[in-house]
């Protein structure tokens, strides 16, 4: 867990380090994006700094501070399929 407005502790670094070396899969969740003066792409380019660039986003927000209005999923990629509960099987 990583907060947005503090960036990476030295706990934070830590553990994922000592995850790695266990061979134990980590995920990092950055919280507090609704709080002000948060710098999104530089937390991001830290991470990555710090992690490498095999570190990707699964969710980027929409927005920050008090305009944060959600997250986007990086994984869902628009489609003109028809959805599922409309096939007959």
């Amino acid at each position: 867990m990583i907060n947005a407005q503090s960036g990476i502790e030295v706990n934070t670094r830590r553990v994922f380090e000592e995850a790695g070396k266990a061979g134990i899969g980590r995920l990092i969740v950055i919280s507090k994006m609704d709080a002000d003066n948060i710098d999104f792409p530089s937390l991001i380019e830290s991470i990555r700094k710090m992690w490498g660039n095999h570190c990707i986003l699964l969710n980027v927000p929409l927005g920050h501070g008090h305009s944060l209005k959600g997250v986007a999923s990086t994984l869902r990629v628009p489609t003109t399929r028809m959805a599922p509960s409309r096939i007959r099987r």
